[in-house]
């Protein structure tokens, strides 16, 4: 009798073991990531968003971090709809972006870095949403966490992206600066240096087809709209600051002098970038969007959205 019940007991533990280990893959991988992923493929953020925060408190410390990091994205994307829609007021927008932030500083807590880029892109839009007079300010905290993301990761696409739009965010608002009260350090708007880093995503990047990286891009060398004699001096101009710049951040404001001017591009269709004026160039970006969306089946709202866009754009140049 001691005999079977021994052995019972061993079996009850073995049988424990096989459901903590069954529950453990369940809730630790639990495909939970795979379905989380692909409902934000299909761009169903809320759907995402709503099946990661069920689910992320038991997921393992590793999927844990990178999922957080993922909600904050989908916060993003989610209030980002909101406003196009026009159904949340200021203060219901800042809120979502500070929700958004929250979510970057959790992925940050249990190690994943892309926290700092999401943290980062969160402010972005919280800053837009509080008005550019208003948030400057917060700014440099902003690039602040932007600057950690290039030191871990140089060819951390989004970020250079990220750096282009602040550039061009601070222009666009009357040549406007942030000053850091603490450290002084200063950002100011410059057209340039969000075009530098504009082809510093480019450069990076493994989405070649990535249609938002390149439409920015050309809007910003539309309204620049240099000859090809302007672009010859400036790059030279470039390349000496690139030259005797030490930070990664610095040098990357004048990416174009350390750019090869001498051969094509994927996007400027076989032409020599030299050739091209900015507003030439622009064209081609345009035209190669054009051509990748047409090609497509089903296009992502997203990709309607910027499409419409795209062809608008196009429109211009006839």
């Amino acid at each position: 009798m001691k005999k079977i019940v021994f052995i019972f007991m061993i079996l009850s533990v073995i049988s424990v073991f096989a459901v903590d280990s069954g529950n453990s893959k369940e809730i630790n991988n639990f495909n939970i990531l795979y379905e989380i992923e692909k409902l934000d493929s299909m761009e169903d953020f809320e759907g995402a968003y709503d099946l990661a925060k069920k689910n992320v408190s038991r997921m393992n410390y590793k999927v844990k971090a990178e999922v957080y990091a993922k909600m904050s994205w989908y916060v993003l994307e989610i209030t980002d709809a909101k406003k196009r829609a026009g159904k949340v007021d200021k203060k219901e927008l800042m809120a979502g972006y500070e929700l958004g932030q929250s979510f970057a500083k959790r992925a940050l807590e249990n190690g994943n870095t892309k926290g700092y880029f999401w943290l980062a892109a969160n402010m972005g839009r919280w800053n837009e949403a509080k008005g550019m007079l208003n948030a400057l300010n917060n700014i440099i905290a902003m690039k602040t966490y932007m600057d950690k993301c290039i030191e871990l990761n140089p060819e951390y696409d989004e970020v250079w992206n990220l750096y282009a739009h602040i550039y061009s965010g601070l222009y666009i608002f009357g040549g406007l600066s942030s000053k850091d009260k603490k450290s002084g350090q200063v950002l100011k708007g410059n057209r340039n240096h969000a075009i530098a880093c504009h082809r510093k995503v480019l450069d990076v990047t493994e989405r070649k087809e990535y249609i938002p990286y390149l439409y920015d891009f050309g809007v910003q060398l539309e309204k620049r709209n240099w000859s090809v004699d302007e672009r010859e001096k400036y790059v030279e101009k470039a390349r000496l600051y690139y030259d005797k710049s030490e930070s990664l951040p610095e040098k990357m404001k004048y990416y174009e002098g350390a750019v090869d001017f001498s051969k094509p591009y994927f996007w400027t269709d076989g032409k020599i970038l030299g050739s091209l004026t900015d507003r030439e160039e622009a064209y081609e970006i345009y035209k190669y969007c054009c051509d990748i969306l047409r090609k497509k089946e089903k296009l992502k709202d997203s990709e309607r959205r910027i499409f419409h866009s795209v062809l608008k754009s196009l429109e211009s140049f006839e």
